[in-house]
């Protein structure tokens, strides 16, 4: 099935809505926050939140074996995704804080789905929590900090491991600068705003080229190592760089010898 037909099959059973086992749905306690984060996985297409079944129905009708989350921030979208998990996928889901609240505890123990703590730019976390990088990545769905600079950094440091043929899922392609990368992508594009998110939700049919196809897959896995240590040392170094940024150690010395003269006047 081609990309253009599996959106279209999705689109279809869209329509209909996605039913959730209640188990899957167990941590959504009775605060209004978890209520707020229901009400979105029952939006539905067209709801301004219909991404979340959207992703469960992708998950499920798609033929990938290997599926990657950048962002899961609470777990909500894990959740959507796991319900469509086929016994023969793997599902990596990130995020840079261990709190995935709404994630019941027989989903972090299956065997299909490894989560990971850490910058996902930073390949070196996946041998910190002990699991292999994921290879050969056939669908990349990344909710992460909404700029261009970090969605090329993430492409940088994960297409190589994306198959020959993938899928680039970005959310809130519509906040900040991000649109700019998904126009100027190479690849066919897809803008499921209208049905899926209303700050902006697009899909990318990414296909290597054919010489890069060439490439072994102990090159492509050297070249996204090799690009994320250049990323993360450009980021250690910018924080670095603002950390002693002038105005922030006037700043400083100013807060010090403020604590200075309080604790002399007391």
């Amino acid at each position: 099935m081609n990309t253009q037909d599996l959106l279209s099959r999705i689109d279809d059973l869209f329509s209909d809505g996605v039913n959730y086992a209640p188990e899957l749905l167990s941590k959504f306690t009775e605060d209004d926050f978890a209520q707020l984060n229901l009400s979105y996985i029952y939006g539905g297409k067209g709801s301004g939140s219909g991404y979340l079944q959207w992703l469960t129905l992708l998950a499920e009708h798609s033929k990938a074996k290997t599926i990657v989350e950048l962002g899961n921030r609470y777990g909500v979208s894990s959740n959507t995704i796991y319900s469509g998990l086929k016994s023969n996928q793997k599902f990596y889901s990130l995020d840079t804080d261990i709190d995935q609240r709404y994630v019941p505890d027989f989903v972090k123990n299956d065997d299909r789905v490894d989560f990971i703590t850490g910058n996902c730019l930073d390949l070196n976390i996946y041998e910190n929590s002990k699991f292999d990088i994921p290879f050969n990545i056939d669908i990349l769905w990344t909710d992460t900090l909404h700029s261009l600079e970090q969605l090329s950094n993430e492409m940088s440091v994960y297409e190589p491991l994306l198959s020959n043929e993938a899928l680039i899922v970005i959310d809130d392609i519509n906040l900040n600068d991000k649109r700019e990368f998904f126009d100027k992508s190479p690849y066919e594009k897809f803008d499921l705003t209208s049905v899926c998110h209303d700050t902006g939700f697009g899909v990318i049919d990414f296909k290597r080229n054919e010489k890069d196809r060439q490439l072994s897959d102990e090159d492509r896995l050297s070249l996204a190592l090799k690009n994320s240590r250049n990323i993360i040392k450009k980021q250690k170094r910018k924080e670095l760089l603002e950390k002693f940024e002038p105005s922030n150690i006037v700043f400083r010395i100013r807060s010090k010898l403020g604590r200075i003269k309080r604790t002399i006047v007391k």
